[in-house]
């Protein structure tokens, strides 16, 4: 729809309408989060392949205990 109205109106107009620019900020905002989760969801697969078949001897929740957790400055966890 948004790639409609930018063609039919021209990019500069588009781009002068401020409630096309919180409209278009909105729809790229959804497009981000969408791809990040399935990026992290894979992330998480992967991880969870690779700690149950590199160790088969340990338990799955032994295989992080050499991650370091990345902590901000007032010392709690970024993540």
């Amino acid at each position: 729809m948004e790639c409609k109205q930018i063609y039919n109106t021209g990019l500069r107009a588009y781009l002068f309408d401020s409630y096309n620019i919180v409209d278009f900020t909105v729809l790229s905002l959804y497009l981000a989060s969408y791809t990040l989760r399935f990026l992290v969801d894979r992330w998480i697969k992967t991880l969870q392949a690779l700690c149950l078949y590199t160790d088969q001897e340990s338990p799955q929740s032994q295989c992080l205990d050499d991650v370091e957790v990345p902590l901000d400055q007032d010392g709690g966890r970024v993540l």
